[in-house]
């Protein structure tokens, strides 16, 4: 089984492969793919497929189990989730309140923060009814703080697990827009003037060309859109003009062809 997207971590998020006839059927009510949250690879499954599913009718109960099995105790899947489910309440907005209902009875406080951000990020008018009813002008004023998902800094953190949620719930060419933006960084100076990196320490600016290309690799395995969309990217540029709207660096396209490259070396 393969790491969802570039998370290695071990707690959970482990993609299983899918059936062909899975993926590449159009899935009706009566063909409904049967997921049992318990396993964590139907739970990745979910997640990482939705597009092809579209089961919002589980989602409180997804939410529920990733809880439940310790995967919302992780930084980096809580922002994974929070960028899917932004896109989520953007898509099913009147279904957020039952949802949220659910989620009171079964999640935890603390993970009850995740859906609180997710809410913030997804910029709706119904979940910001429920956010003001909830915190008041702190909401408000976290509203004016917080910048768009495909605006965040891509050298924050949180940004590219929150972009993989964001393309897990989409398949948003500009999510992967954002992410190939990582590998204009391998042009990055090893020091920045006026900062001291401390001996032995890599800054995080200087993995994520690094954790861009893995996180390629492993979601252009499981998705034919990525590398569709990659060398749609490449055809653009060559022909002068802007892929999502901002056009490729000489490192933008090395690393796609990197990633294409890899991709066919497995064939």
């Amino acid at each position: 089984m393969k790491s969802l997207v570039w998370f290695s971590f071990t707690l959970l998020l482990i993609i299983a492969p899918a059936s062909a006839s899975a993926v590449e059927k159009s899935i009706d009510q009566s063909e409904a793919r049967v997921f049992d949250f318990t396993k964590p690879e139907d739970q990745s499954e979910y997640l990482s497929r939705y597009p092809q599913h579209r089961q919002s009718s589980r989602i409180a109960d997804f939410v529920i189990a990733l809880s439940r099995d310790g995967v919302l105790e992780d930084d980096r899947a809580r922002a994974t989730v929070v960028g899917f489910l932004a896109q989520i309440f953007r898509q099913e907005r009147q279904s957020i309140g039952l949802w949220y209902d659910a989620w009171l009875r079964g999640l935890p406080p603390r993970h009850l923060k995740v859906i609180h951000s997710a809410m913030l990020y997804s910029r709706t008018g119904e979940a910001d009814a429920l956010m003001l009813r909830l915190f008041g002008d702190h909401y408000r004023q976290q509203k004016t703080e917080v910048k768009k998902i495909l605006e965040m800094p891509i050298d924050s953190v949180l940004t590219l697990p929150m972009l993989w949620g964001f393309y897990y719930a989409t398949e948003s060419e500009t999510a992967l827009r954002r992410v190939v933006l990582c590998f204009r960084l391998e042009a990055a100076p090893e020091k920045l003037e006026g900062f001291e990196t401390p001996e032995g320490f890599t800054p995080y600016y200087q993995l994520l060309p690094d954790l861009a290309f893995e996180g390629l690799i492993d979601a252009a395995r499981e998705h034919p859109p990525v590398l569709d969309t990659l060398k749609a990217f490449l055809e653009q540029a060559e022909a002068g003009e802007k892929p999502a709207d901002e056009f490729l660096t000489d490192q933008e396209k090395a690393g796609i062809e990197r990633v294409m490259a890899a991709l066919a070396s497995e064939n």
